[in-house]
């Protein structure tokens, strides 16, 4: 496999944190056999420690780059080198629990930016998660653009030793711009690595690399159209009858819930009269948070927000009808808003030599990657169940104690397309106090149409029967859109979540970008005193010509406070 700029990155040979770097981070496709998530494209291989500033674990970062001068039709991407493309969706990054990042953002776009990493359970201010800090990209009107070189930020990402493994992403969060860049491209994956220490009873097939494939599905407004990893119907080629991790992530800036579906595709060479071959799809994880039970009831059809990341196990079968040809293919389709996001493609054997090679084909609806059987861990015939651990930032929320909830644990959001509870976004002013390590009980109030996110902490499901088929009782998600029942003309949706671990700046805000644009966006404050740790770092931005080869003039002072 092709490497883009991994010397850059990548550690040392032979050292322990190269080893963990390489086998349980970002560099498995080194290590192991080709996978069907290289169809995403290349990963940021991080710098280790020995490299970092000292602190930290690793360190690396990305360029947010912009194609195009008019503001209304700018595409935006975020890259590893200045000669790669500046296209969508940006490189894969991979996190690993009980590691602190140092990420560099470097901007070389036309507009300012910032980054946010959606789902991650890390604090939300200093120099970490904190959404309302900026790094400018090029003077527009410089003397010469092209000398230009842009400016860098520091981020500081301390993921918790109990962070779940999951999936997530990463997203332009500017305040103003969100749904320029990040319907114009300014969007990724991102996985922290199973956490082994949190879950040892994961089943083996569903950790190793070759069983699994990632999918980014974004929905683009201009022409109402569905990408698949940045293609328009990806292909992906998957051996019949094996069990695969599928992660999907939906980028959707409307963010209104929408069914993703499982189905053969009618195109398939194998469709048969009176024959229907379906897919065995299970989901398995909402939001980067296992499922209280693994795995959940076998369905073909989902209900997700446009923020929403889940995993599924699948598993698909071929036609294997004697008078068909070794060569013919059964293909099932992903549609998303009854549009194909992507196509599986399932050879009639595991001996044919379309399912055998590991090598890279293009074709002009997307990139197809294959497996060689022999390295598929996954033959088992029945899906194992388990039930996962929690982390203590996830444990708590309905005991006894906890059944009824003090009044001063309660609190009431009201969204519109410009405020919420009737205030307007304003980086200085808190929506209200919140004590740390508590349980709060929240009821949200027509997300069918304000799809809620929450930074920093999941939310579990407490209304009686859940919010709609997208939000079950009992379960953790950090984005809410529940579903208007017939005869309705309004939403009510009870979460709790837990003000565990840190606290400081928690962000809120109607998940429709134009809507948190406009100032339907908020933030509590979480307090704690001397309890509570805190992030206090202020790191401004300077100006910089790449992510690691240093400013162009003096850093300025970064004023820390951590503790």
């Amino acid at each position: 496999m092709k490497k883009k700029s991994a010397s850059r990155f990548c550690c040392r040979p032979g050292t322990r944190a190269c080893w963990l770097v390489f086998v349980v981070t970002v560099c498995t496709v080194v290590v192991f056999p080709e996978s069907v998530s290289a169809a995403y494209p290349a990963p940021l291989l991080w710098k280790t420690a020995d490299e970092c500033p000292q602190g930290y674990d690793y360190c690396g970062g990305l360029e947010f780059c912009s194609r195009g001068t008019n503001p209304y039709d700018r595409q935006y991407g975020y890259r590893l080198n200045p000669q790669d493309e500046c296209s969508f969706p940006g490189p894969l990054l991979r996190l690993q629990a009980g590691s602190k990042y140092k990420f560099t953002l470097w901007n070389t776009s036309l507009d300012p930016t910032n980054i946010h990493t959606h789902g991650l359970h890390i604090v939300g201010d200093g120099d970490s998660d904190d959404v309302t800090r900026r790094v400018d990209g090029k003077n527009r009107f410089a003397p010469s653009l092209q000398e230009e070189t842009g400016n860098c930020l520091e981020y500081t990402w301390d993921v918790g030793y109990d962070h779940p493994g999951g999936t997530y992403w990463y997203h332009s969060h500017y305040h103003g711009l969100s749904l320029q860049q990040v319907s114009g491209g300014g969007f990724g994956m991102l996985i922290v690595q199973d956490n082994l220490q949190l879950n040892l009873h994961i089943p083996k097939w569903m950790t190793h690399p070759t069983s699994e494939v990632l999918l980014q599905i974004s929905y683009h407004d201009y022409d109402a159209s569905v990408y698949g990893n940045g293609n328009y119907q990806e292909i992906l080629e998957l051996l019949p009858d094996q069990w695969y991790r599928l992660r999907i992530s939906i980028v959707n800036p409307n963010a209104i819930s929408q069914e993703l579906v499982f189905h053969q595709s009618s195109s398939s060479s194998t469709v048969v009269e009176d024959v229907v071959l379906e897919c065995d799809v299970y989901q398995v994880a909402s939001d980067g948070i296992w499922s209280s039970k693994i795995p959940q009831n076998k369905q073909s059809v989902f209900t997700l927000t446009g923020a929403s990341r889940a995993d599924f196990a699948i598993r698909c079968p071929s036609w294997t009808d004697n008078g068909a040809a070794d060569d013919e293919i059964t293909s099932y389709d992903i549609t998303y808003d009854g549009k194909v996001a992507a196509t599986l493609q399932i050879p009639k054997s595991t001996t044919s030599s379309s399912s055998t090679s590991s090598t890279k084909t293009t074709s002009t609806t997307g990139q197809r990657r294959q497996l060689d059987e022999e390295v598929v861990p996954n033959k088992n015939n029945e899906l194992e169940e388990w039930i996962p651990n929690r982390p203590m930032s996830l444990m708590g929320l309905m005991d006894d104690s906890a059944t009824t909830m003090p009044v001063e644990q309660t609190f009431t959001i009201a969204m519109t397309s410009q405020t919420i509870n009737g205030q307007y976004w304003d980086p200085d002013y808190a929506l209200a106090d919140l004590q740390y390590n508590q349980v709060y009980e929240w009821t949200l109030r027509n997300t069918h149409k304000h799809p809620f996110h929450l930074h920093l902490y999941h939310m579990m499901i407490v209304t009686p029967g859940g919010c709609g088929p997208a939000h079950v009782e009992g379960e953790f998600y950090d984005t809410i859109s529940a579903t208007l029942q017939e005869g309705e003309t309004s939403t009510e949706c009870k979460v709790r979540f837990k003000t565990a671990d840190f606290g400081q700046r928690c962000v809120m805000h109607c998940h429709t970008m134009e809507h948190g644009d406009n100032g339907s966006m908020a933030w509590v404050n979480v307090i704690g005193g001397s309890e509570m740790p805190l992030n206090q770092v202020i790191s401004p931005q300077y100006k910089c010509s790449s992510i690691d080869g240093g400013p162009t003039t003096t850093v300025p002072s970064a004023s820390s406070s951590l503790n």
